[in-house]
């Protein structure tokens, strides 16, 4: 339901500290108590007597300074205390903080049980963060029966507020259709406010129609601009799609080895872009610069964590063990287990391979159900991808081979050509292969 936070001190919103800050407490203020919250100077006396005399706002400032331990000795207990007076007297910022940390009983007074009141409390007070994770709440129906018409009336009143951050989750919503009706047009005005807002998320997905040309007309150049927006704020998923402009060439000349440093970038980010399946693949067929390194590809092909790119990965593996590249020994059983946990995931290609080693075990009932159902998958799949040289090649597999599909040469080679045409080296293999035997 609510964001997880690293430790008491992060839960603070910077911004609204710096108003405070500056708004109750000038800069012209000089004494020998003064200590430096983020960034700006802040009179400890000033703030201790306008806490003491009632101010919610100073209260919650001292509750900041208790927990980092400036102008006090650190006392996070009685940070605590002043945080929940601050949010008691009336401070909507205090009651979102609180909300959170109640709800992981960091707070001996407030169970978990409170932490919707105090998040409603906020929300009712304009608290644009409250507003989303109350409208989440609503959603799911989170602490609350579930209520879609008002999770959205909480989620739209925050992006009306102006919050960057709640444009781009509300044309989430919309996008994805899975808690509200989908809705594109709503989708696409969302994304637009929320990326010329500047929020790197919505301009990464808003890039991303523009590049596939879903609900727009398909438009590279404006497409590598958001993704370039996105990017240059250290969005992991920005900085991948910028790897893939330059790998599949669009709107940009391509260049693998300008692909692999955007890769690299994104990995550092994250595990959950395809970054790290595109690098080992680097690393697998020696692309982007970098020599021949099985050991390598499959340290990356192992790194990571998003259920969608694992999937490739754990193809990936697969391949590796069942034709024995590098130092890695050919073996059928373990590349077997990985094509499993491939397929497991709703990998096409895995269920392919999946069914291709149980033919090879002659358990041929097992294989073309596997065969028939990577197939239709793959049809439907292919039909929502631009580039997805993965899936061309699958399907090539099953059209070459005859498995799950009715044998088709012809198709076979346009679809290897296709794959090759946008940087494929197993693809070019297979296309010299398919070419020279006919």
């Amino acid at each position: 339901m609510f964001k997880n936070y690293r430790s008491v001190i992060n839960t603070f919103q910077i911004s609204f500290i710096l108003f405070t800050i500056l708004y109750f407490f000038p800069l012209e203020v000089k004494a020998q108590s003064e200590v430096t919250l983020f960034g700006r100077s802040v009179n400890v006396n000033i703030v201790q007597k306008k806490a003491e005399a009632g101010d919610a706002t100073a209260m919650m400032l001292l509750s900041v300074m208790y927990i980092k331990g400036q102008g006090f000795a650190k006392d996070t207990a009685e940070g605590l205390k002043w945080l929940e007076r601050s949010a008691k007297a009336g401070n909507a910022m205090s009651m979102y903080e609180l909300a959170l940390l109640s709800k992981r009983n960091k707070i001996p007074t407030q169970d978990s049980s409170k932490s919707f009141l105090w998040l409603l409390s906020a929300a009712q007070l304009g608290n644009p963060r409250a507003m989303i994770n109350l409208g989440y709440c609503y959603l799911k129906g989170k602490d609350v029966l579930k209520d879609s018409i008002e999770g959205l009336r909480w989620m739209t009143t925050a992006a009306e507020k102006g919050y960057p951050v709640a444009m781009y989750l509300l044309g989430s919503l919309y996008d994805s259709g899975k808690d509200i009706p989908r809705d594109s047009a709503l989708a696409l005005t969302w994304y637009s406010k929320g990326a010329d807002a500047g929020d790197a998320n919505a301009q990464n997905n808003l890039g991303l129609k523009y590049r596939k040309g879903k609900w727009v007309s398909r438009d590279y150049a404006k497409a590598i601009k958001l993704f370039k927006k996105s990017a240059d704020a250290g969005n992991p998923f920005g900085l991948y799609n910028m790897g893939v402009m330059y790998q599949y060439g669009k709107g940009l000349e391509r260049d693998n080895a300008a692909a692999l440093k955007w890769y690299l970038q994104a990995a550092v980010k994250s595990s959950k872009t395809g970054a790290t399946y595109f690098i080992g693949y680097f690393y697998e067929y020696g692309k982007g610069g970098l020599a021949v390194d099985i050991d390598e590809a499959v340290k990356w092909y192992n790194k990571s964590d998003a259920k969608d790119v694992k999937g490739g990965c754990m193809y990936r593996l697969g391949n590796i063990y069942e034709n024995g590249k590098g130092n890695i020994k050919a073996d059928i059983n373990e590349a077997m287990k990985y094509y499993q946990a491939s397929a497991d995931s709703g990998n096409v290609t895995g269920m392919y391979f999946l069914g291709h080693v149980y033919e090879l075990n002659q358990k041929n009932e097992e294989a073309m159900l596997l065969y028939k159902k990577a197939f239709d998958l793959c049809e439907k799949e292919i039909a929502k991808s631009l580039d997805d040289t993965e899936l061309m090649i699958c399907l090539a597999i099953m059209y070459e081979s005859g498995s799950g599909a009715k044998k088709n040469i012809e198709q076979a080679i346009a679809l290897y050509k296709q794959a090759a045409e946008l940087g494929s080296e197993e693809a070019g293999l297979k296309l010299n292969e398919l070419t020279g035997k006919k």
